[in-house]
Formats: C-alpha cells, structure tokens, sequence
C-alpha cells in the first residue's frame, strides 16, 4: 500500500503519477520498468518516489487495484450480488480506455507481484465486498453450517492466484475462455461447496 505521504499529496500530483505510471506499464514490459523513469515521467525525484511508495510492485499494484475497484463497485451497483451474478458487464463498459489497457497488462506481470496481491493486502481490500457477501449469506442461513468464513474467504482470493497461474502455463489467452474457466470454478465448484442444497 502506498504511504501516507502519497495520499497527502494534491490530486494533481496524484494525477500526474497515475498517468505517468499507466503510460509506462502499458508501453513496457513489467521487467524494462525502471524507478528513474516512473519518477522523471511522475516530475518526482527518486527520493520522493520512495516516499510515496515501497517499490515498483507497491505503486504498480495500487493503479491495478483502483482500476479493479473501479470496476467491482459498478458491478454491485448494477447486481447487488456478486457471489451469484449471472452477468459479468465488460470492463470496457467501465472504465476508460486508457484504465483497461493498463488493467490488461496484469496478465504479464511476473508471478510474484500476481503472489504478492493475492497474498496481500490489496487482494483483502478489492475483495472486500465478499466478505460482506459471505456474511450476509451466512446471517440469512444460505451457506453450511460449519463453515470457518475467514478460510472461505482465503480459499476465494487467493485460487485466483492459482487460476492465473494455470492460465500462463496453458497460454490461455482467450479472454472469454478465461471468463467461462473462472466462471465454471466458482459457480459450480466454490460455490456448490459452501451452499446448503
């Protein structure tokens, strides 16, 4: 997560980083991306950079992030549900051109920024809203008995990871292939697995 000193930073200044980062990452490759360049593109020194954010991985992951969120609160709004939403809306429908090139680009990311998000705190705080799912289903007697709702939670975000990383063995590509995989694996096996019948 960026630091505290970004978030007091203008929201030109803010701005001008996040275009400069979107720029960036869409036109090199994740590894060609260098601080020095971020913070000149940025009108930042690399001091300032470090003050802002922990590294490359922290600032790329929080753009990635806001996209996403961007995108996930629209989709409550129009469903209400995500757990059980038959319709995914296209991001294009969304966000901005420019914010679903730059989201596309998390397809190439090494995998251990992929690891660091599922893992992390950023994944907790995109799937936040799940949480509040689970427990709304939980309130009204939807899900299992038994069920630890904290290692459900765990088991959603972080087989994304796994999900991914089974897409960049197989060169799946196919962006409707890989909606109708992770469809098919949470509709009808995560979700099979914690509904009552």
């Amino acid at each position: 997560m960026p630091k505290q000193t970004y978030f007091n930073l203008s929201d030109e200044k803010k701005e001008k980083i996040r275009k400069a980062t979107y720029e960036i990452f869409i036109n090199t490759d994740y590894e060609e991306v260098h601080i020095r360049e971020i913070a000149k593109r940025s009108d930042i020194s690399v001091g300032s950079f470090y003050q802002y954010f922990y590294d490359k991985e922290d600032l790329y992951l929080h753009f990635f992030t806001e996209v996403e969120m961007k995108y996930m609160k629209k989709q409550k709004e129009c469903d209400q549900d995500i757990l059980f939403s038959e319709r995914i809306i296209p991001i294009e429908e969304i966000c901005t051109e420019e914010e679903v090139e730059f989201n596309q680009t998390w397809y190439n990311v090494p995998m251990l920024v992929m690891q660091k998000f599922y893992y992390g705190e950023y994944s907790k705080k995109l799937h936040s809203f799940l949480g509040e799912e689970l427990m709304e289903y939980k309130n009204s007697n939807k899900l299992k008995e038994d069920l630890n709702l904290d290692f459900v939670f765990y088991l959603f975000t972080t087989s994304m990871f796994t999900i991914h990383n089974y897409f960049r063995e197989h060169k799946i590509t196919d962006v409707k292939e890989r909606q109708d995989i992770k469809d098919h694996y949470f509709r009808d096996i995560f979700l099979n697995g914690i509904l009552k019948k």
